[in-house]
């Protein structure tokens, strides 16, 4: 059974400037997507009541296996306007991962679009300060820490990345890290070979709307 969840990590997006030699400078939208070993806020689906911790090299294996990789900058999750997207297919990419100590960074140059200036604007004023991204976990990809008053459940391989994003609302905010408790039960009968993630996670998004 596959499974997906809205993360959203609290005034980690900003905008970073490069000046080259020549001196032009490039404005990036940077970021942690996701945050490593901390844990979230209290999480209510069919796995049970729970709190969830993400290791790195859960992200970090996924993102140096051979698996194919599609992974899209969007604007609160919506896939028609890309702000910027990793293809593992394609030899150049406007949109780096970098997994180091504290989690996942997430880097794109602003591109010449109105959405995109209009997101950085937003993100100046400080109007949109959040990041979210949905995944996928393998098959006994987690494990349960089950103590008298709480159960802890650790991520610690995923088989997706599929939409990283820059976010108005975190649906449920804690210090540097939340979760929003609106997980889906989809695609259970499809198997990893003719799983399409584009498609899916488009159906996904549809749904976790309507429960908005």
């Amino acid at each position: 059974m596959k499974e997906k969840r809205f993360f959203t990590t609290n005034t980690d997006i900003s905008i970073r400037s490069v000046t080259d030699e020549q001196g032009n400078t490039t404005d990036y939208f940077s970021g942690y997507a996701i945050v490593f070993d901390r844990r979230s806020v209290e999480i209510n689906d069919w796995n049970g009541t729970y709190y969830e911790i993400i290791k790195r090299e859960a992200v970090e294996s996924y993102l140096n296996s051979k698996k194919p990789k599609d992974i899209v900058l969007t604007f609160n999750h919506n896939l028609q306007e890309p702000l910027a997207r990793y293809k593992s297919t394609r030899e150049q990419n406007n949109l780096t991962l970098t997994v180091d100590e504290r989690g996942l960074l997430i880097s794109a140059p602003i591109g010449n679009t109105q959405l995109a200036r209009d997101v950085k604007e937003m993100i100046q004023r400080g109007d949109v300060d959040g990041m979210s991204f949905i995944f996928t976990v393998d098959k006994d990809g987690a494990t349960y820490d089950k103590k008298e008053t709480e159960v802890v459940r650790t991520i610690n391989s995923m088989s997706g990345i599929y939409d990283v994003s820059v976010v108005t609302f975190p649906a449920y905010q804690d210090s540097d890290i939340a979760i929003a408790k609106r997980s889906i039960e989809s695609l259970e009968k499809e198997t990893e070979k003719n799983y399409e993630p584009d498609l899916a996670l488009e159906i996904d998004l549809l749904k976790a709307k309507s429960f908005s």
